[in-house]
């Protein structure tokens, strides 16, 4: 219910700041008003319409989850910026009013631009973000030199994988690529350092059935990350070591 109320908060913000002041007829602000709250809201509308599940992982079609998420993160981010502006720009604002009315009006008139142009710059970051998160992530490469490592023993080579988060968007196609590329690099040992998900086993068992794909002479060892223990810590541990 908290949740549901910060986002029903920033929903009306956003309308207030961004679609009211628009010089454009009554019924397009309040077009624009509705899309941006329902754009705001639309983790809570996706619990309202499926309670059984968690709030932050709904399981919807991608068609549904990818223009949504994009909506709603770049809503939020705009908030944010907004407030910030907002509050950096009252005294100039109360500045001007004081002085003249036509200045008032210009202020506005950039005001109101340089909002719109705030949200368009931070959609497209947003869409840029969302598809460097639904990608398989890239390879980096760093050597330790260990002060207590064996002398004369081979070098020894590690793949960490972490924060693989399963959900709705990253299903097992995802997980498999992911599979390939780690077992391409030819590892002595795999570590998986937590947050294999976003989901109960119930959801997300089959996609990260797709782990067992991982090979290494040595051996593949996770632990669990603070996002697996939220949606019960001890079935996911049975699941994982299974």
């Amino acid at each position: 219910m908290r949740l549901a109320l910060i986002f029903l908060l920033i929903g009306l913000y956003l309308s207030l700041r961004l679609a009211l002041p628009l010089r454009l007829r009554w019924w397009w602000r309040l077009l624009i008003a509705v899309l941006l709250m329902a754009g705001a809201n639309f983790y809570v509308i996706c619990y309202l319409l499926h309670p059984s599940s968690n709030i932050f992982c709904p399981e919807l079609p991608q068609w549904v989850l990818l223009p949504g998420i994009w909506a709603c993160m770049s809503l939020f981010f705009t908030f944010l910026l907004l407030v910030v502006l907002d509050v950096l720009r009252l005294p100039v604002t109360l500045a001007i009013r004081v002085c003249s009315k036509a200045a008032c009006a210009r202020w506005g008139t950039v005001n109101r631009r340089f909002n719109v142009a705030l949200l368009a710059a931070v959609c497209l970051l947003s869409a840029y973000g969302e598809f460097n998160a639904v990608t398989a992530p890239g390879i980096q490469e760093l050597t330790l030199h260990l002060p207590h490592y064996p002398k004369g023993a081979a070098p020894m080579k590690i793949v960490l994988l972490c924060d693989i988060h399963s959900d709705g968007l990253k299903r097992a196609p995802y997980i498999r690529e992911i599979v390939e590329r780690t077992n391409a690099l030819g590892a002595d040992a795999i570590v998986i350092a937590g947050d294999f998900t976003d989901g109960s086993v119930a959801e997300r068992g089959d996609d990260l059935r797709e782990l067992r794909g991982l090979h290494a002479p040595l051996g593949v060892y996770g632990i669990m990350g603070n996002h697996d223990c939220y949606y019960g810590d001890a079935v996911w541990t049975r699941f994982l070591q299974g």
